[in-house]
C-alpha cells in the first residue's frame, strides 16, 4: 500500500482518535439522571456551549466538501460561515429569551406547546430523517473517502472524454480530453452513467488513447445529451476505477467511524460530546492556522501578497471576491442576502 501517510502521522491521527473518544467516555462515566445525560445537568460553561457549537457544525462536510465549493465558487463560498453571525444573533436576541421564558430546550418541545403532540412528533420524525439522509451520511461517506484515499495513496486518475456530435445530432467521435493514469486494463464506456456496447475503449501505456465505434449508434443516443464517462480499469482492481476507494473500504470506514462516535454519545450523554467537541474545536482551529502558515510560505504560493496577485492577473479566475456579481451561476451576492440568510436564521435560530 502505498499510503500519504507516515508512520508518525498514522500515530498521531488514531491516538487522537482514541484519546478524544477515551476523555468523552470518561467524562461522561457518572450519568445520575435524565436530565444528566440529555442536558448535562445543566451546568455547562459558556465555552462548552461555544465549543460545542463550532465543532458539531465543522465535519467532513466543510473541511472536504466546503473547501472543494470554495475552489469552484471562490471566496464568496465564506458566507455560508460569514453570514452565519446573523443567525446567531438572531438566535441571542430574539429566539432564546422566547425560549428560555417557556423553559423548552427543543423545537419539538416548543411545537408541543404551541400546538400538540401531533407536530412535536412529526416534526422530531422529519428532522430524524433530515438529519441521517442529509448531514450524517454525506458526512461518513465524505470522512470515510478521504481515510481511505491518504491511507490507499496515489492509484491513478480517471481518464476524462467528451461526445463530439454532428448538426444531425449523430455521435461522430469520442474526444480524449485527459487519458487519465493508472489503468491496468481496458475500462468500460459509459453513457449517461450506463454501460455501452457500441464504444470501445483502448490503452497507451496506462492511459486511455482512444475511443472507437464498434457498432452503430442506437436512436436512443440521437438528439441527446451524451455524458462520456469510463469505469474500472485499476491496475490493481479491474472493478474500480483508477483513483477511486473499494467500495468495501467505504463501507468498512463508515461502520468504524459510526461506531467510535456512536460509542462515546450513547455512553456518555451530552457532556461526552461537549468535552469531545471543545477538544476538537481546539485541534482543528490549531490545525488549520497551521496549514495556513505552511501552504503560504511555500515558495509556489509566495505569500499573501503573490496569491491575490495570481487571481488578478492574466491566467487568474478572480475567485477572491467576496460577493458575486447577480448573474453569477451558482451564488450571487443577492443569493447570499436573501436565501441564504433565511437558512441562517432557520439553521441557527431553531436547529441548534
Amino acid at each position: 500500500m502505498n499510503s500519504l501517510l507516515s508512520s508518525t502521522d498514522l500515530v498521531i491521527f488514531f491516538g487522537s482518535l482514541i484519546a478524544v473518544m477515551g476523555m468523552g467516555l470518561w467524562v461522561g462515566r457518572k450519568e445520575d439522571s435524565s436530565e444528566d445525560y440529555f442536558l448535562a445537568g445543566r451546568s455547562t460553561r459558556w465555552w462548552g456551549v461555544a465549543g460545542s457549537i463550532f465543532g458539531s457544525n465543522v465535519s467532513a462536510n466543510h473541511i472536504v466538501g466546503m473547501m472543494g465549493v470554495g475552489f469552484a465558487v471562490g471566496f464568496a463560498q465564506s458566507h455560508f460561515e460569514i453570514t452565519a453571525i446573523a443567525g446567531l444573533l438572531m438566535l441571542c436576541y430574539f429566539f432564546l429569551p422566547v425560549y428560555r421564558k417557556l423553559n423548552v430546550y427543543t423545537l419539538s418541545d416548543y411545537l408541543s406547546r404551541r400546538y400538540d403532540d401531533r407536530s412535536r412528533v412529526s416534526y422530531a420524525l422529519i428532522m430524524v430523517i433530515i438529519m441521517v439522509v442529509i448531514q450524517m451520511v454525506p458526512g461518513f461517506y465524505i470522512g470515510s473517502r478521504s481515510i481511505n484515499i491518504l491511507l490507499q495513496g496515489d492509484t491513478g486518475r480517471k481518464a476524462v472524454a467528451e461526445a463530439v456530435v454532428t448538426d444531425e445530432g449523430t455521435l461522430s467521435e469520442i474526444k480524449i480530453l485527459h487519458g487519465g493514469e493508472g489503468y491496468g486494463s481496458v475500462p468500460k464506456v459509459l453513457i449517461n452513467n450506463l454501460e455501452v456496447e457500441f464504444l470501445e475503449a483502448s490503452l497507451i501505456d496506462d492511459q486511455v488513447g482512444k475511443v472507437e465505434r464498434t457498432a452503430p449508434v442506437p436512436e436512443a443516443y440521437l438528439n441527446a445529451p451524451l455524458g462520456i464517462s469510463f469505469s474500472g480499469g485499476n491496475l490493481e482492481n479491474p472493478d474500480i476505477s483508477p483513483g477511486d476507494v473499494d467500495p468495501f473500504n467505504y463501507r468498512l470506514g463508515i461502520l468504524i467511524m459510526a461506531l467510535v462516535t456512536g460509542a462515546y454519545v450513547i455512553i456518555g450523554g451530552l457532556k461526552a460530546v461537549i468535552i469531545t467537541d471543545v477538544i476538537q474545536s481546539v485541534l482543528l482551529l490549531l490545525a488549520g492556522l497551521l496549514v495556513a502558515f505552511i501552504t503560504f510560505s511555500q515558495p509556489e504560493i509566495g505569500g499573501w501578497a503573490s496569491l491575490m496577485a495570481r487571481d488578478l492577473g492574466a491566467e487568474g479566475v478572480e475567485r477572491f471576491h467576496l460577493y458575486n456579481a447577480s448573474n453569477h451561476a451558482a451564488l450571487p451576492w443577492t443569493g447570499v442576502l436573501s436565501g441564504l440568510m433565511i437558512l441562517h436564521f432557520y439553521y441557527w435560530g431553531t436547529n441548534q
